[in-house]
């Protein structure tokens, strides 16, 4: 127990095939219980499954922020998330003073490196789903949006808006405006969101999505520093939001 919380530590287990272990934890507060998955390999999601009445919860937050893996949509429908599926995690920005430190709030996403054509018929079109622009949920990206405000200091750092998604970190400027003069509403980049917006449309779950810029997404991009950022102001930031977001 965690004062009033109650934290059930799931993974990792003696698994011999799961050579990198990652904790997966279910977060109990009242009513509210959240299930964090954190970086766990396709091995440990395998015998996650394997008790998947362990793993109901209210809000789930997919393992490394989404990714798609075999065992995605499984999960997904074991943990059945009542409340929402929230990706959380860095993202470049969009060349904006000021950038590193926003909250960005998802109203959708888009897989911007995705092209199908002539089968579909634009960019970032995913094909079988007849859309671009994957929405959030409308009622839990607004809880999630008034949560930010409340934890923090200036107003102005919570931005609303669409997170592009690609299989590669941005990390040139010219690159950076290609994408936005192709999908205009971005206000952010990153490597998982459309990911989790796909399953969890697929799978007619609430989701949403929470990113911190660490980065104007172009030269300048230095992992060192991101990495550090992450792990620390960031992370506190992301504990500090779902915590307000699951008082309501």
């Amino acid at each position: 127990r965690l004062g009033p919380a109650r934290i059930r530590v799931l993974a990792p287990n003696d698994d011999p095939l799961v050579d990198v272990p990652s904790l997966v934890l279910r977060f109990e507060l009242g009513s509210a219980s959240v299930l964090f998955s954190g970086d766990a390999t396709e091995a440990a999601q395998a015998d996650l499954l394997l008790a998947p009445d362990a793993l109901r919860s209210r809000v789930y937050v997919p393992p490394h922020h989404g990714a798609e893996t075999p065992y995605a949509r499984a999960l997904v429908a074991a943990v059945h998330p009542e409340l929402a599926l929230i990706s959380v995690g860095l993202a470049g920005g969009i060349g904006e003073p000021g950038e590193r430190g926003r909250l960005i709030v998802a109203t959708g996403a888009v897989q911007h490196d995705f092209d199908a054509r002539p089968l579909t018929n634009k960019k970032g079109e995913l094909p079988g789903l007849g859309v671009t622009t994957l929405p959030s949920d409308r009622v839990v990206t607004e809880r999630l949006r008034i949560a930010a405000l409340k934890v923090v200091e200036r107003a102005q750092i919570v931005v609303s808006g669409v997170v592009l998604t690609g299989d590669q970190i941005v990390t040139s400027r010219d690159v950076r405006d290609r994408l936005l003069k192709d999908f205009p509403d971005g206000a952010c980049f990153d490597m998982e969101t459309a990911a989790v917006a796909q399953v969890a449309h697929q799978n007619q779950v609430p989701w949403s999505a929470l990113r911190i810029t660490s980065d104007s997404a172009d030269e300048n991009f230095n992992l060192h520093e991101v990495l550090g950022f992450g792990a620390g102001s960031a992370a506190e930031l992301f504990d500090r939001v779902i915590v307000r977001f699951l008082r309501g």
